[in-house]
């Protein structure tokens, strides 16, 4: 058997180490449906806004299509429409004000605004794209407006691009797939961009040099590096996950995934596009990936230090396909989603208790309580998510409450994390599947 070892410094010894059993008493609640509303569309992004309000973003709908930015009012989750994205005018090369379908995780910055990026703006004349951007909201004036690029278009062309995280000086990160310079005509398979919040000043701060090389899913931070995952489409190796010193903008690559390894084939698509990494407080980074012994999908680990991928949990179809969605609680308890698979193929809210490498299902979705989520948050205890879709009431997704969750004992809990010797190690007999 696989386990999660929570060590202590023995000061610690005997106390409670965030070690819950698994959440059997989980309550899946539907917030909100949408369907036909002013923000249907398709959710695909929460964060936690000012007093405690949910703000979530969709792909699709709004006043004209491009998606929008929602309010669901805590306690209450009454819905409104902050602001609706404008669709891009294909027509006109010279169109500054479209900014359409929203993707990826955003950010609630320390003055009240929102940032985030979204799919296309833009139309660049002769190749069939949009550029990406990024955007900010305004609450005082609910209005989204675009932020320039340093040198545009070559830091904000092309495609596929993630949502924001931010440090603790201001700064927001985020990442391309597909970055193309339209002045020099080169192509990039990838780059990393960097706002500050201050200046709102967008730049290109570190561009991937193998053009097989594309980025997925969310950066992590952890003790000031950044931390993310490439994928190689040309087939010839099987992903990566990189370091990023945001000092100097060196990347370099932290633990490569092994096609031979011994949990299965992960091959060069391993790596799920929505999900990227995830860090825990003592450096402990996790992610998911496609693959596995049934081709169904892991989570996996690499300890703090250390440049092996190793798998937590393996799904199998009944219990999940195609993992992504990672959160953290403070026990170091891990929750996740599946985009399918489950009792009803419709997908489910997954956790990995703290102290074990176990897999519990928490929550299968059913079509009418929305189908194939897609986002996942943990906040004070309970856990927000989104679906992309469902049947009836639900048909555009659905805002969900995971609620009845096992909560670590504060005081205990406190001391924990406080300990210098405080490690999260999960070593035993795990599979690797990288080296």
């Amino acid at each position: 058997m696989h386990k999660r070892k929570l060590i202590a410094s023995a000061v610690l010894a005997g106390m409670y180490v965030g070690m819950p059993a698994a959440n059997a008493a989980a309550t899946l609640t539907t917030l909100v449906s949408f369907s036909s509303s002013s923000v249907d569309g398709g959710p695909d992004a929460l964060a936690v806004g000012p007093s405690g309000n949910l703000i979530g973003t969709t792909a699709n709908g709004g006043a004209s299509g491009a998606g929008a930015l929602f309010q669901l009012s805590s306690g209450s989750y009454n819905l409104t429409n902050l602001a609706s994205f404008i669709a891009v005018n294909e027509n006109d090369p010279y169109d500054d004000n479209g900014i359409s379908n929203p993707i990826g995780p955003f950010v609630v910055g320390a003055n009240g605004a929102i940032y985030g990026t979204a799919n296309y703006a833009a139309y660049v004349p002769g190749t069939g794209l949009e550029d990406p951007v990024a955007y900010q909201y305004s609450a005082g004036t609910h209005t989204i407006t675009r932020l320039t690029p340093a040198n545009p278009p070559a830091a904000f062309g092309g495609v596929f691009p993630t949502g924001f995280i931010s440090d603790s000086a201001g700064n927001f990160y985020g990442y391309y797939s597909g970055a193309f310079n339209y002045s020099s005509n080169t192509y990039y398979s990838s780059g990393v961009f960097k706002l500050n919040e201050g200046t709102g000043t967008a730049s290109l701060f570190a561009v991937f040099s193998n053009l097989d090389e594309q980025a997925v899913g969310k950066l992590a931070i952890s003790s000031g590096f950044v931390y993310g995952t490439l994928k190689d489409t040309s087939g010839a190796t099987d992903g990566s996950v990189f370091k990023l010193n945001p000092s100097n903008g060196v990347v370099t690559t932290v633990a490569a995934f092994n096609e031979n390894g011994s949990n299965g084939v992960v091959n060069s698509f391993s790596l799920t596009p929505q999900q990227g990494l995830i860090a825990d407080p003592a450096g402990n980074l996790y992610g998911t990936a496609l693959g596995g012994s049934g081709g169904y999908g892991v989570v996996f680990e690499i300890p703090a230090g250390s440049s092996t991928i190793e798998t937590l949990a393996s799904f199998n179809s009944s219990n999940g396909s195609y993992p992504t969605g990672l959160e953290l609680d403070p026990a170091g308890d891990l929750f996740g989603i599946t985009g399918s698979g489950g009792i009803n193929g419709d997908g489910t809210v997954f956790e990995i208790s703290a102290g074990t490498d176990t897999l519990s299902t928490l929550v299968n979705f059913a079509g009418s309580n929305g189908e194939n989520p897609n986002s996942l948050l943990y906040s004070s205890g309970v856990l927000y998510g989104t679906t992309a879709q469902g049947t009836g009431s639900a048909l555009d997704g659905t805002v969900f409450e995971v609620s009845g969750l096992s909560v670590p004992e504060p005081s205990s809990l406190s001391m924990l994390f406080a300990s210098s010797a405080f490690l999260l190690k999960r070593r035993n007999n795990r599979h690797r599947i990288g080296s």
